[in-house]
C-alpha cells in the first residue's frame, strides 16, 4: 500500500508526537519520584534524630537513585527525543520534497554513553547534587 505525501507526513508528524510525549510523561513521573526521595530525606531528619544511621546507607541511596533510577530515565528519554527529532526532521524534508523516502529510526546508544552519559545532562546532575545535599544535611542534623 502506498502512502500519498501528505499520508506520509502525517505518520511522521505523529511519530514524532509520540516520542515527545513519551519523553514528557515519563518526566513528570521522574520528578514526582524524586520530589518523593527529597521528601523521605527530610522527614527521615526528623524521625530519627538522635539516632546514628549507618554511613553506607547514603552512599546507596546515592548509588541506587543514580544508577539504577535516573541512568535508565535517561536513556529512555534520550532515545524518545531522538525519534521525536528524527521523525521531525522527515516531516519537514517531506515539506520540502513530496517524494522523499522516509528512513526509519534506529538508535543505539554506545555502551559509555548509557551508562555515564545521564551524567552530563544538567538535569540529572541538579537532582543527584540536590539528593546529596540534602543526605548530607541529614547526617549532620540527625547527630
Amino acid at each position: 500500500m502506498d502512502l500519498t505525501p501528505h499520508e506520509r507526513f502525517e505518520a511522521c508528524m505523529k511519530l514524532a508526537e509520540f516520542g515527545a510525549t513519551r519523553h514528557d510523561g515519563r518526566r513528570e513521573y521522574e520528578w514526582k519520584v524524586t520530589l518523593g526521595l527529597w521528601a523521605a530525606v527530610v522527614a527521615g531528619i526528623a524521625t530519627f534524630r538522635g539516632q546514628p544511621l549507618p554511613r553506607w546507607l547514603g552512599y546507596v541511596t546515592i548509588i541506587v537513585f543514580a544508577f539504577l533510577w535516573l541512568r535508565g530515565i535517561w536513556v529512555a528519554n534520550e532515545k524518545d527525543k531522538t525519534l521525536s527529532i528524527h521523525y521531525r526532521r522527515e516531516a519537514e524534508e517531506l515539506l520540502k520534497k513530496p517524494a522523499h523516502a522516509v528512513t526509519s529510526f534506529t538508535l543505539t546508544l554506545p555502551w559509555y554513553k548509557q551508562a555515564f552519559g545521564f551524567l552530563l545532562d544538567w538535569s540529572m546532575l541538579f537532582q543527584i547534587a540536590t539528593t546529596i545535599g540534602l543526605l548530607k544535611l541529614a547526617y549532620l542534623f540527625i547527630k
